[in-house]
């Protein structure tokens, strides 16, 4: 987890960056089984799903409707853990724990990781298969 610090007048704000983990034989795994260009597609759609499926998990938060929040993220595990992004599905069912236990506290310190951590992990997905493409 990296910090930085940015200054504005008397107020110091802290951001807060943490580095993603690609399971890679997972997506090779993806590769061997549907070759090259049918992998890059399916990391590309689930990329694009989990994309989308933040930003209905974050307007479910601000709406407070917290059992729809549970759902998203549910199929946030399940899609995340097909393209190897497993650390961002762990803290994906951490969400829907807290959520189950109403602990309101550990919701939103858990969404806005989910939120931090889906940006750095979607890009990693999606850029790993340029990585390994054949020359």
């Amino acid at each position: 987890m990296r910090e930085s610090f940015a200054t504005h007048g008397n107020v110091q704000y802290l951001t807060i960056t943490e580095p993603s983990v690609v399971e890679i034989s997972a997506i090779e795994g993806l590769q061997t089984a549907l070759g090259f260009e049918s992998s890059r597609d399916v990391v590309e759609r689930a990329a694009f799903e989990v994309s989308d499926r933040l930003s209905r998990m974050e307007y479910a938060l601000m709406n407070g409707d917290l059992e729809k929040t549970s759902k998203i993220a549910s199929g946030l595990v399940a899609i995340s853990q097909q393209i190897g992004l497993t650390k961002f599905a762990t803290v994906a069912d951490d969400l829907v724990s807290a959520v189950a236990s109403n602990d309101f506290v550990a919701i939103a310190a858990i969404s806005n990781r989910l939120l931090r951590q889906g940006e750095c992990a979607l890009y990693d997905a999606i850029n790993y298969p340029d990585e390994l493409e054949p020359y």
